[in-house]
């Protein structure tokens, strides 16, 4: 058994079939007595972020679908 820990990847079973969680590949953000919070990486949605937002023209960033709650929301992974 292992305990989840923040900032680790998470990888779906192969055998689990449950949209959207089917092939997913998550890094768990935050995980603690009042839940957990996690991206999902390699979901690719259908439009690129200046399709997304107005007046972003020469940004031309792929979008991934983060998983199923929270889809009002946008949310960045970056390096600094």
């Amino acid at each position: 058994m292992f305990s989840l820990q923040e900032n680790s990847l998470l990888i779906a079973d192969p055998f689990l079939k449950e949209e959207p969680f089917s092939r997913a590949v998550i890094y768990l953000c935050e995980h603690n007595k009042k839940g957990s919070f996690g991206l999902v990486l390699n979901k690719k949605f259908e439009f690129a972020l200046h399709e997304l937002i107005e007046g972003v023209t020469n940004l031309h960033i792929e979008v991934f679908v983060g998983g199923p709650v929270g889809n009002d929301t946008l949310h960045f992974l970056h390096q600094y």
